[in-house]
């Protein structure tokens, strides 16, 4: 053993870890793993589907970063929790149900180590892994290398268990909002809380990973009915808007009123990929109701952060309100 347990910030006085720290944390685990084997790259992984997220890196050779997705079926850990060949390999190349592993072609990989990180019910939650470009000499790790290794990938396990459970705690607390706190003219979530919601998803991605949806609806001409109209049909043309949107949002999505004019929606799970599809849906049921909107969408993973989604979905409602006029 090349370094004394615990790793750095992980002594029985270090704080609880926070949703904020939880890249630390995985930092500081994948360290302690390099200490005791010496693999060019360890990784903690999620599934999500068939994406295979990378959470924390401690790479010295591949160039993998933290956020770097692929594809799992085309991976060895995806093999290895089929059973298709042993958690510790020192040549993959030796191993009938690894070397032919997609992710083969791509990486360089003699050497690989992976166990799987479990929820309670058993099922793969990500991954604890480890590949080297070179074969490894020592045919079997040694007890408590294994014992480590093992330990580490439970105690991720609680973690990301606790954090999704978290998680889903904050998004149930979205649902209902205090009457003090919300728009008078909706009874939505106003700015701060929306802003405050797309912080919380950011910690979610930097996490667990996921995605989420982020969309911008601006209600055209507010201004024009206001004026022409009054103030009290302005304030039901918002209603019946802000009305639609609660009704096309799933149980977990949030929608509030975040300008005069334009509302917010996050939805969490929501894939980059579906971001137009969801878009289009939205505004021809909108259209169908009589209620005409501009709307722009952006995925977090698309643009990398909560907030600069949110940036690019009101850049595209603009865009969408100016090709309207």
């Amino acid at each position: 053993m090349n370094a004394p347990f615990p790793a750095p910030g992980l002594g029985r006085d270090a704080p609880m870890p926070t949703p904020s720290s939880m890249p630390a944390v995985y930092a500081d685990l994948l360290a302690l793993l390099r200490r005791q084997l010496p693999f060019a790259l360890w990784m903690v992984t999620r599934i999500d589907g068939d994406d295979w997220i990378v959470l924390q890196v401690d790479d010295r050779h591949y160039g993998v970063s933290a956020g770097q997705r692929f594809v799992w079926s085309d991976s060895v850990c995806s093999r290895m929790v089929r059973g298709l060949g042993p958690t510790y390999s020192p040549d993959i190349r030796l191993e009938p149900g690894y070397r032919d592993a997609p992710i083969a072609a791509r990486l360089e990989i003699g050497a690989y180590l992976g166990v799987p990180i479990l929820r309670p019910d058993g099922s793969a939650l990500g991954t604890l892994c480890a590949i080297d470009p070179k074969p490894f000499e020592p045919p079997e790790l040694a007890d408590g290398q294994r014992a480590l290794v093992e330990t580490v990938a439970r105690t991720l396990g609680a973690l990301m268990e606790l954090q999704l459970r978290h998680d889903a705690l904050v998004r149930r607390s979205r649902r209902g909002v205090a009457p003090e706190i919300a728009d008078p003219v909706t009874g939505l979530a106003e700015r701060a809380a929306f802003e405050a919601a797309l912080r919380d998803e950011q910690l979610h991605f930097d996490a667990l990973g996921g995605d989420a949806g982020v969309l911008a609806v601006g209600v055209d001409h507010l201004e024009t009915v206001r004026s022409l109209e009054g103030p009290a049909m302005a304030a039901r043309l918002l209603q019946a808007v802000s009305g639609s949107l609660q009704a096309s949002a799933r149980e977990h999505d949030l929608v509030a009123r975040v300008g005069d004019a334009t509302f917010g929606l996050l939805m969490p799970g929501c894939r980059s990929a579906e971001i137009d599809l969801t878009v289009e849906r939205l505004r021809r049921r909108l259209e169908r109701e009589g209620l005409r909107v501009s709307i722009g969408g952006c995925g977090l993973v698309q643009a990398t952060s909560s907030a600069r989604a949110w940036r690019v979905a009101c850049g595209l409602l603009e865009a969408d309100r100016t090709g309207r006029r």
